[in-house]
């Protein structure tokens, strides 16, 4: 079921990103004038298309493996004189450049709008705690134990364990150590604990940065306890109640 999930929302993602990248070509072709013929998305067969009242065919394919948008070109067909004004290729070499880097400069400001909103918002992640210490690893070698909480690697703090997690990809193949600042569940000032990592060997089938440090991310176990009943919906009708 994970699987399924995991490939749809990559599907989704995808198709996303593509939607952004050819309404780039396709608003900037409007704004000069050029004449639109099919907005797609995907390719191979259609499973759904219609037209507007401009006669711009819009297409969704099979295939999200990229999309286009077909625009009046005497390059490739026959236009009308009275709309030659309108092809692409008739355009001033400015407009098409603008037209052609505007997908792509789309992807980009979405991106850059997506992680400020990401930086702004903020994501809410766990603690890096220590939930267990695999037996003769290198992680209990230094002394670490469970429920020790990670605050610094190499001198760097630490909130969550990407901020742990990024240090050690740089530590990768090395034969030198780590330090990682840790404080126990009853001090409150962190100690050093050195791990050696002359015999850390990172298993390339089931890739597992921490585990083959021997250490296990402490995952608290949240109940599915309802905290409250939003007003006029289907719950508040219902027999169901805070606290269930």
């Amino acid at each position: 079921m994970e699987l399924v999930f995991n490939l749809l929302a990559f599907i989704f993602t995808i198709c996303f990103l593509i939607l952004t990248h050819e309404c780039g070509h396709f608003f900037v072709a409007r704004i000069f004038k050029v004449k639109i013929l099919k907005f797609s998305i995907g390719f191979g067969k259609a499973i759904f298309k219609w037209k507007d009242k401009l006669g711009i065919e819009y297409v969704i394919a099979w295939l999200p493996l990229g999309g286009y948008v077909k625009m009046l070109d005497t390059r490739e067909m026959k236009v009308k004189p009275n709309e030659l004004h309108l092809a692409l290729d008739k355009k001033p070499f400015l407009q098409k450049m603008l037209i052609v880097f505007a997908g792509p400069l789309t992807n980009i400001l979405f991106g850059t709008l997506v992680f400020w909103l990401i930086f702004v918002v903020g994501i809410k992640s766990p603690k890096p705690i220590i939930g267990a210490i695999l037996p003769n690893s290198i992680a209990s070698s230094a002394g670490l134990l469970a429920k020790d909480q990670i605050v610094a690697v190499d001198g760097k703090k630490a909130v969550n364990w990407q901020d742990v997690m990024l240090p050690l990809f740089s530590h990768l193949g090395d034969k030198d150590k780590i330090t990682l600042g840790v404080v126990r569940s009853h001090e409150n000032t962190p100690h050093n604990y050195d791990l050696d990592l002359v015999n850390w060997e990172v298993n390339p089938v089931d890739f597992d940065l921490f585990h083959d440090l021997g250490i296990e991310p402490y995952h608290p176990f949240i109940p599915a306890v309802i905290d409250k009943i939003s007003l006029d919906s289907p719950a508040a009708n219902s027999l169901l109640r805070k606290g269930d």
